[in-house]
């Protein structure tokens, strides 16, 4: 499509994975909706015909700026800049006659009628060896700008970072306030958080965030009927360096919320799923609190679950008390001594009621259950 971009960021640059409204046409930068290759939504409206919040606007400008900051930094860097791979180009204005724009596609479903989306997110990237990208060639054999691959950090469009933990409630805010001038002085109790100091909550923590291949994602059950291409990606937290047991890997950065809300809430289906959903952690008492990092969080969000695990998350308190900072916060710690490049694993956090807590005995006996 030759239709100009008008996205929420106030950035006209077409950066060759965008999405129409479907409802007044308007190009949109997919990356501004948090939309990724291959999961594109089946209905889709602008921020003009549904507005979004502030907080949403920022974060586009903030995107579209790195992204323009890391583009210019390569075009004056003296080398070709590679093009996204499965992304096709807009004609350029001003080049010779034959140099077309490619028309935007029109796919039809059942009862929503026709959408217009770019061709670029019609088609699943495509995979090479070494995950490098190839450069396009022209027609007219005149050297061509071309788009560089700058998507190279997927995972920093799954949600908002956030440096401070978001505690809506003041009643959560107090009693963790309360609860930490209640835990100082006792820090020889086993059940009391960590002590660190102030500085070591600000510095970069040594963890890398690498995506999960397609084939440890995918249900076993659905991997001859779905195409892996319309999962959304799934990401994990590695060491960088190693590191010494009992010692704070990253800071955990949520939205603070009493776990009784959480459990109450029937969209989380905590009773169907027995446990929290991704991105989501429960604290019983004394603190009873749920750290939500769906939509807010930083990078130890992505620490996973699993049956070995070798960190847990842990209160942290600051061995400096600031009436100006939250008192109470949290981390992900190592439980032994971790190597580097080794992924960072969390205990599953199954309710005590769930029937997961019998499959030892299960399998220690398995004639013994119906």
């Amino acid at each position: 499509s030759t239709e100009a971009v008008d996205c929420i960021c106030g950035f006209a640059v077409d950066d060759g994975f965008s999405i129409a409204c479907d409802v007044c046409s308007k190009w949109c930068h997919s990356a501004c909706f948090g939309i990724a290759q291959g999961a594109v939504p089946e209905k889709f409206l602008c921020w003009a015909c549904k507005p979004r919040p502030p907080a949403e606007k920022e974060r586009a400008v903030r995107l579209q700026r790195d992204k323009l900051k890391l583009a210019d930094a390569a075009s004056t860097g003296g080398g070709r800049r590679k093009s996204s791979p499965g992304l096709e180009r807009r004609g350029r204005r001003g080049t010779t006659a034959g140099a077309t724009a490619p028309a935007a596609i029109e796919t039809t479903t059942s009862g929503t009628g026709k959408k217009k989306r770019r061709p670029s997110i019609m088609q699943p990237p495509p995979t090479t060896p070494n995950n490098t990208c190839t450069p396009t060639t022209t027609t007219n054999g005149n050297a061509e700008d071309e788009h560089i691959d700058i998507d190279n950090e997927p995972w920093k469009e799954s949600y908002v970072h956030i440096a401070e933990d978001i505690i809506p409630s003041d009643d959560t805010r107090s009693k963790l306030r309360q609860q930490a001038a209640n835990w100082r002085g006792i820090t020889a109790l086993g059940s009391t958080p960590a002590v660190v100091p102030s500085t070591t909550l600000t510095l970069t923590p040594p963890i890398s965030i690498k995506p999960i291949p397609l084939q440890t994602t995918l249900n076993p059950f659905l991997s001859h009927n779905l195409n892996p291409h319309v999962l959304p990606p799934s990401f994990a937290l590695h060491t960088t360096q190693p590191i010494p047991s009992q010692t704070l890997i990253t800071p955990f950065r949520s939205c603070v919320t009493p776990s009784s809300a959480y459990l109450s809430d029937p969209l989380n289906a905590y009773a169907h799923l027995g446990m929290p959903k991704p991105y989501v952690h429960l604290l019983g008492p004394p603190l009873d609190v749920a750290l939500d990092a769906r939509l807010v969080g930083n990078q130890g969000r992505f620490v996973r679950w699993g049956c070995r695990p070798n960190a847990a998350l842990r209160p942290v308190m600051c061995d400096k008390p600031s009436d100006d900072e939250n008192s109470l916060g949290f981390g992900v710690f190592a439980l032994r001594d971790l190597k580097a490049n080794e992924e960072i694993v969390l205990g599953w956090e199954w309710d005590d009621g769930n029937a997961v807590h019998n499959l030892p005995a299960l399998l220690q006996a398995p004639y013994t259950f119906p």
